[in-house]
């Protein structure tokens, strides 16, 4: 499989999610579920800005749609 010949430091339960096994996959889930995700290298990285703290940005007003008449 070219996955684990392009990523050769897989521990063995690693592998076996890579080859498909989906047992191994939601022990792995739940063994790292309480795992922080590594920081933001810097704001560009950012793909949900809704998803920031208030004090990061400007909130929008929100405008609401009307139809025109046609």
């Amino acid at each position: 499989m070219k996955l684990l010949q392009e990523v050769p430091d897989l521990s063995e339960e690693e592998k076996a999610v890579a080859e498909g096994d989906r047992e191994m996959l939601n022990k792995l889930i739940e063994k790292y579920k309480d795992v922080a995700p590594p920081p933001v290298p810097n704001e560009r990285y950012i793909f949900n800005p809704p998803a920031l703290p208030s004090s990061r940005g400007k909130m929008l007003p929100v405008v609401p749609l009307s139809k025109e008449p046609s």
